[in-house]
């Protein structure tokens, strides 16, 4: 029997190791006591080589840990700021942070319960802040973009998601924040992230919690940015059966979402303006089976492409937390996520049952006129992480952190192998934040080709379909019509207009009928919905020559799912009758 417990710690006496080597030389940016998480980094396009980095550090109850690169991340200098000792706001978590092509770098963060979120300025890459702008309200989890001469932020304001704007001209030279506005069709809606396209349209995405079934994916497009025409409705990119802090036992104490990223397209190639959406989804069996999907527009927002799963594993372990950049410079992409992959628990501790060690993966993607081609995975982080010993009130966090200068990728994660050598609690204890520098040029070519956002050779959103007995032969009377359940299960959940003819039963005698549909549960949180048919027997009736087995077959097209994926034709289950 698996058996876990979301709230136990387990000790260890080391890590296992179980992961294959990484190509990437880590850096422990971050070696201080006590644990380290959410990392933001930052990486500035008009010297590359210059870096910024910041996480929480819950070993104060105020203030962060910054690090800065000036060799490309390969040597690091850290300390603590936002503690109070300054004139700036305190700080307490959610560190948010970009560079402009101008090379501002933009810091925010949340200053506390109800305290709001600060925005700072830099202009000598991290050494020296400014305040630039306070936001007021119960606000959550900010994020910060800059790009065609804005800088935008988004965050949760309680149960409302808003954005604010500023128009920026030059190095330190940044215009009136526009007012806090409400994106539409958003109430509820949270760990949002923000992107903004070459024009200057602004995309944001968040999480909305579903009423008893899958929860929603949201997006919102502005056109013009900082112009006149409004946010534009809602529209739902995808669906998901992951909570907003779904417990797995890589995360037992602080869970986690679906944290859907974006990434637009602004490079020169034919895929300019092409925007592009990352999250997590949960298959159905077995339990913890979490993974990482990509879709793509390329009509601002208004529809999406069906989803393709990043990860390639064959397993069912945990994958979560992705994270996505953009290269300018070709429309590349770059995809960082953590990765359980590999933990298949103990074979002597049945408390161990796996699924709890894992690791910084990462993919690229490349696009294409219809669709995109992703990478093989590759492991980043040297070593793997464990958080049932780090003492964390929040495990790994809430996010990663990733950015993208030149062609290579700077990810940021929490890490508590010690694989540097360098934490102060030793291995496997205490979280410190890594990063490592990744050429996509070294990552594997992509060849994994997704027509449409839909893998060309096994479709990860094709519906389900399986007929529900309890065993041994279905009891009939003469004159009663024979009933049966019909499952259906998919990540983007079943439409449910789809199932009024979907199956034929064919059995003894010729006999071969269309099913009535009876009735229909509605979609759990994972994606599957029950359906109740029934058959009448032969000229109307079942007599002891009816008695056999029946061929439970579906039709063409007869169970779609919401992006109008089908499920195969073909015999799907048997019944097996018997009248007395």
């Amino acid at each position: 029997m698996e058996i876990y417990r979301p709230h136990a710690r387990m000790d260890r006496l080391e890590s296992r190791q179980l992961f294959a080597a990484s190509l990437f030389a880590n850096v422990n940016i971050a070696p201080v006591g006590g644990n380290q998480s959410e990392p933001a980094i930052a990486v500035d396009p008009t010297q590359p080589n210059r870096l910024f980095a910041a996480s929480n550090d819950e070993t104060n109850d105020v203030g962060l840990v910054a690090s800065v690169s000036a060799d490309g991340g390969a040597t690091w200098s850290h300390r603590t700021f936002l503690d109070g000792s300054d004139s700036l706001p305190a700080a307490c978590c959610d560190s948010t942070a970009v560079f402009d092509a101008f090379g501002n770098l933009f810091f925010a963060y949340a200053e506390g319960e109800e305290e709001g979120v600060t925005v700072l300025i830099s202009v000598d890459g991290g050494a020296n802040f400014e305040l630039l702008k306070r936001f007021e309200g119960s606000l959550d989890q900010p994020t910060i973009t800059a790009g065609a001469g804005a800088v935008w932020i988004t965050f949760a304001n309680g149960n409302k998601l808003e954005v604010a704007g500023a128009a920026v001209t030059a190095l330190n030279t940044v215009g009136e924040w526009t007012a806090q506005t409400k994106v539409a069709g958003a109430n509820g809606g949270t760990f949002g992230d923000i992107a903004i396209g070459a024009d200057g349209q602004v995309v944001v995405t968040y999480q909305k919690r579903g009423n008893g079934g899958r929860g929603t994916i949201g997006v919102n497009v502005d056109p013009d940015g900082l112009g006149p025409t409004p946010m534009g409705r809602r529209v739902v990119a995808a669906t998901t059966a992951v909570g907003l802090f779904e417990l797995i036992p890589a995360q037992p104490i602080r869970g986690v979402d679906a944290e859907a990223a974006l990434a637009v397209d602004t490079s020169a190639g034919a895929t300019r303006g092409r925007i592009y959406l990352a999250y997590t989804d949960e298959s159905i069996r077995p339990l913890f089976n979490t993974d990482v999907y990509l879709r793509y527009s390329d009509d601002q927002g208004l529809t999406w492409s069906a989803p393709a799963r990043v990860n390639d594993d064959e397993g069912v372990n945990s994958q979560f937390f992705p994270r996505m950049v953009l290269d300018p410079a070709d429309g590349q992409l770059c995809l960082t996520w953590y990765d359980a992959r590999e933990d298949l628990g103990s074979t002597t501790d049945p408390l161990d049952v796996g699924n709890l060690e894992v690791a910084l993966f990462g993919a690229r993607g490349v696009s294409t006129a219809d669709g995109v081609t992703l990478s093989a995975n590759v492991q980043i982080s040297e070593g793997v992480s464990d958080v049932n010993n780090s003492d964390s009130d929040i495990d790994l966090g809430d996010y990663l952190g990733l950015t993208i200068a030149d062609g290579i990728a700077h990810p940021a994660w929490a890490d508590n192998s010690n694989s540097t050598g360098d934490n102060p609690n030793g291995s496997n204890d205490r979280l410190d934040v890594y990063t490592a520098s990744v050429p996509l040029a070294s990552l594997p070519a992509a060849t994994r080709v997704f027509a449409g956002g839909l893998a060309s050779s096994a479709a990860p959103s094709t519906p389900v379909a399986k007929v529900l007995t309890k065993g041994g032969p279905l009891v009939v009377r003469n004159a009663e019509p024979l009933r049966f359940t019909l499952q259906v299960s998919d990540v983007d959940g079943v439409n449910p207009t789809s199932l009024a003819t979907a199956i034929r039963v064919t059995g003894p005698g010729g006999f071969d009928t269309v099913a009535t549909l009876i009735k229909q549960s509605k979609l759990n949180r994972r994606g599957i919905t029950t359906a109740v048919f029934e058959i009448a027997g032969p000229a109307g009736l079942w007599v002891a020559e009816s008695n056999g087995t029946y061929a439970v077959n579906l039709q063409a097209n007869g169970v779609l799912d919401l992006p109008g994926n089908a499920a195969p034709a073909g015999t799907i289950g048997s019944l097996v009758v018997d009248v007395f």
